[in-house]
């Protein structure tokens, strides 16, 4: 009688041990991830690159096998968090997506002042102008030129074969903005009111075949 009771007190003091070891391990994952989360989210909101929350989908994987093998070993507090920080980390992207930062304009005032100006409609309906005109905003990228000069967007094409025609005089226009005028921004420019370089730099694995890669510049057009 003596042994049985000895074996029930050794069992219940092991399952105290592991319950005090899920509880701690559960504080430190859940205040480790919760608080690097946060920080990541931040970052990627005032930085306005929501497309690096991509990345937390990639992490969605890990923390579902992660909730999956808690399950299966019977921890399920554990299970259960990381289960929850699964569903946090593929709502929150797609809900940053389709309510934040959905508006951007990109402002031109002069060939030095160039603003990149961000909206999410669920806040701002309107943009009002320098000229105090209200402008309905909808999803997507626009191009304001506040200049009294017209402005152009001309595509370079990078290419490790050498082209005959480099100068600006070959370069395809892609959009031509009106002076005061406000419009959609067909092509993000990579480069303001400067020269493209003759060439660009870029990384490729061993047995990686380097494509063609297009920029885009923006520059007065009395300028080409």
């Amino acid at each position: 009688m003596k042994e049985e009771l000895s074996l029930e007190y050794l069992e219940k003091i092991i399952k105290e041990n592991n319950k005090k070891e899920e509880i701690k391990a559960l504080k430190f994952w859940g205040l480790s991830i919760g608080l690097i989360f946060t920080l990541f989210l931040i970052f990627c909101l005032l930085l306005h690159h929501k497309e690096f929350l991509f990345i937390l989908f990639i992490v969605a994987l890990f923390t579902s096998g992660i909730a999956i093998y808690s399950y299966v070993d019977k921890t399920f507090r554990l299970g259960t968090m990381f289960l929850l920080y699964t569903f946090m980390f593929i709502t929150i992207p797609i809900a940053v997506d389709i309510n934040y930062d959905n508006v951007s304009i990109l402002s031109v005032n002069s060939h030095t002042d160039v603003q990149k100006k961000y909206y999410s409609l669920c806040i701002t309906e309107n943009y009002i102008r320098n000229n105090g005109c209200a402008v309905p905003l909808e999803r997507g990228k626009y191009i304001e030129n506040n200049t009294t000069d017209t402005l152009v967007i001309y595509s370079v094409t990078y290419s490790t074969y050498l082209y005959p025609s480099f100068g600006k005089t070959h370069y395809p226009i892609v959009q031509t903005i009106a002076p005061q005028s406000f419009e959609v921004l067909l092509k993000a420019p990579d480069y303001l009111f400067q020269s493209p370089p003759q060439s660009i730099s870029v990384k490729k694995k061993r047995s990686e075949i380097v494509h063609d890669q297009t920029k885009y510049v923006l520059e007065y057009k009395r300028k080409l």
